[in-house]
């Protein structure tokens, strides 16, 4: 459901992609990438948001990546900040509005390829 509604608000401006799990948005980065943006959930079934950006993070080494959590309290705000790939942590429920702000600000942010 909410894939689908992140397709539906946000695939008018953006080529969005997405999966069900941690394993399968792995599969995703490898087949469909390069992506800039890497929107993740942080609790997922078999794999938290901090591991699968640990193991994205190779995959898509010029992404940035936005961290959503129905739980943002200080142990999670330090965790994401000594990963330098995160962009954001947003709460959830995260309104259309705030999620494309921070997709702009971070890809704003993101390495070009002319940036190496």
């Amino acid at each position: 459901m909410v894939l689908g509604v992140m397709r539906r608000t946000h695939g008018d401006r953006y080529d969005v992609a997405t999966a069900d799990s941690g394993a399968e948005a792995l599969e995703t980065i490898v087949r469909r990438g390069p992506f800039d943006i890497v929107v993740s959930d942080f609790r997922m079934p078999k794999m938290n948001g901090f591991e699968f950006i640990t193991r994205a993070g190779p995959l898509a080494p010029n992404a940035r990546f936005l961290l959503l959590t129905g739980d943002i309290d200080p142990a999670t705000e330090r965790l994401a900040a000594t990963e330098p790939a995160i962009s954001a942590v947003l709460p959830k429920p995260c309104s259309r509005a705030t999620l494309a702000e921070a997709i702009e600000t971070a890809l704003s942010a993101a390495p070009t390829v002319a940036d190496g």
